[in-house]
C-alpha cells in the first residue's frame, strides 16, 4: 500500500464506465443530476467536516463539495458535464486549494468542466425542454435533489422524476477489481493501527489512550477520517455496541477491550473488530466465549458463497451459538439465543461501511461483506464481536483480511510481542 492513504486513487477509467452503465439502464432521452452535497453548518461560520455523496464520488472519482454531474443522453448521444467552483484566492485562503479543470478532467475522465455558476443557466434550458426523462439521486434524501424535484413539479406538467439511487445501489454492491484493491489497502493500514496500539495493552492504559492511538496510526498513514467513530470499550463497555464515549480511567490487567475500527483509502472502507485482554492473557471465561464466537465466525465463512442471503449467514450464526452456549450451561434449553446474541452477523461493505444494499437478496460472486458475530453476556459483565472482511467467489468467500491476526492465542502475541 501506498504509505499515505490519500494518494491512492482509482482509475479514470472506472468512473466512466460507471456513468456509462447507469445511462445504458435509463429510458432516453433523459437528463441525469447528481449532486456531491455541501457541508453541513456547525455554528455560526464553522462546518461539520465535509464527506461527499458516495454515488457522485462513485460517478466521477471528486470529492469536492457543491459540484454537480450533469448528463444527458439522446438518441444514443452522450453528453456529460462536471460543474465546480471556480478557484478563489480569496476563499483558498481560508479553506484550501479548489480544484482546477484539468486535475478534475483527468480524475473523472468527463472532458466538459464548467464553474458552478453556469450550472443555474444549464439548468433553465434543461427545464424549457419537454418530453425528458429527468433522473436524479435521492440516497440519504438528498436536500437538493428534493428541491429539483420540487422545482420540476412546478414548471412542467406530467413530467416522471426518476430516482436513479437503486440503480446506483445495484451497481455499487458488485465490485470492481480496482474497488477490492482499494478495500484491501484500508484493511492493511487498519492492520497495521491495530499492531501498533495492541503491544500498548501489554500494562494498564485507559480506553481514551487506545482510542486515540487507533486514530494516530491511522493517520500515520494518511487515514484522517475514518469509516466511522473508532469503538475503543473496556469490561462492562464491552456490552454497549456503539460505544464512542471513551474513558480516562486506566482499565484494571485482566480487562477485556472491544476494538472496532476502520481504515479508508480511495474513499472505501475496511471494517474489522478484535478484542484484547488488558495485560496479554485472556483468562478461562473470557477464552471459552472466544473460542465461541471464532466458531461462529468460521462457520459464517463457510457459508457465505453466491445464492445464500445475509439471513442465512444469521440463522448458522445463531444454530453454532445456540449449541456452544448450551454445551456451557449458559443458555437454558428454553432460552431465547437473543439474549446473547444481538445484532447481525454480516453487511455489504464498499464505500460506506454498511454499505448500500438490497440485504434480503442473494449474494453474488464480488459483493464485499463484513462479517461479524458477537456474542454478550451481561451476567458475566462483558460480551464481544470479532469481525474480519471478505470477497463473495464464485464458490465462497475469500478473506480479505487475513493477514490481520484473530485468533486467541495469536491476539496474546500481538500484545505481548
Amino acid at each position: 500500500m501506498n504509505s499515505d492513504a490519500r494518494h491512492l486513487t482509482l482509475p479514470a477509467d472506472f468512473f466512466r464506465g460507471n456513468r456509462t452503465k447507469l445511462l445504458e439502464q435509463i429510458p432516453e432521452p433523459c437528463f441525469v443530476i447528481v449532486y456531491a452535497g455541501n457541508p453541513v453548518a456547525l455554528s455560526a461560520d464553522t462546518d461539520y467536516r465535509y464527506s461527499v455523496n458516495r454515488n457522485f464520488y462513485y460517478l466521477t472519482g471528486i470529492q469536492q463539495s457543491g459540484s454537480v454531474l450533469v448528463m444527458s443522453k439522446s438518441a444514443g448521444k452522450v453528453n456529460e458535464t462536471l460543474f465546480i467552483h471556480p478557484t478563489d484566492p480569496i476563499r483558498e485562503r481560508w479553506n484550501g486549494k479548489l480544484m482546477a479543470p484539468e486535475e478534475v478532467k483527468t480524475l473523472s475522465s468527463i472532458n466538459e468542466i464548467c464553474w458552478l455558476p453556469a450550472f443555474e443557466d444549464r439548468l433553465s434550458d434543461i427545464l424549457n425542454q419537454s418530453g425528458i426523462n429527468f433522473c436524479l439521486d435521492f440516497s440519504n434524501h438528498r436536500s437538493e435533489a428534493q428541491a429539483l424535484r420540487g422545482r420540476i413539479s412546478e414548471l412542467i406538467q406530467n413530467v416522471t422524476v426518476t430516482d436513479i439511487s437503486s440503480h446506483l445501489t445495484r451497481m455499487r454492491m458488485v465490485k470492481k477489481s480496482c474497488e477490492i484493491k482499494a478495500i484491501e489497502s484500508a484493511i492493511e493500514l487498519t492492520g497495521n493501527a491495530l499492531a501498533a496500539t495492541a503491544k500498548k495493552m501489554s500494562e494498564s492504559v485507559s480506553e481514551l489512550l487506545i482510542y486515540a492511538d487507533l486514530d494516530y496510526e491511522m493517520a500515520k498513514q494518511g487515514c484522517l477520517i475514518p469509516a466511522f467513530t473508532t469503538i475503543a470499550a473496556g469490561g462492562e463497555n464491552t456490552l454497549c455496541l456503539h460505544y464512542i464515549e471513551p474513558d480516562n480511567q486506566r482499565l484494571a490487567p485482566g480487562t477485556l477491550v472491544q476494538v472496532d475500527i476502520g481504515g479508508v483509502a480511495g474513499g472505501y472502507s475496511a471494517d474489522i473488530s478484535r478484542v484484547f485482554p488488558i495485560g496479554g492473557r485472556f483468562s478461562t471465561r473470557q477464552k471459552q466465549l472466544y473460542q465461541i464466537v471464532r466458531a461462529c465466525q468460521e462457520k459464517a465463512f463457510s457459508t457465505i458463497k453466491p445464492g445464500v442471503t445475509l439471513a442465512d449467514i444469521n440463522r448458522v450464526v445463531s444454530d453454532v451459538a445456540v449449541e456452544l452456549l448450551r454445551d456451557m450451561g449458559v443458555l437454558s434449553s428454553d432460552q431465547d439465543i437473543s439474549s446473547y446474541v444481538w445484532h447481525n452477523s454480516a453487511h455489504h461493505l464498499g464505500l460506506d461501511v454498511h454499505d448500500v444494499s438490497f440485504r434480503y437478496e442473494p449474494l453474488c460472486e464480488s459483493n464485499v461483506l463484513a462479517v461479524e458475530p458477537g456474542i454478550y453476556i451481561p451476567e458475566w459483565g462483558f460480551g464481544f464481536r470479532i469481525e474480519d472482511d471478505v470477497l463473495v467467489t464464485a464458490d465462497g468467500c475469500r478473506l480479505l483480511s487475513s493477514r490481520i491476526p484473530v485468533n486467541a492465542d495469536e491476539i496474546e502475541r500481538m500484545i505481548l510481542s
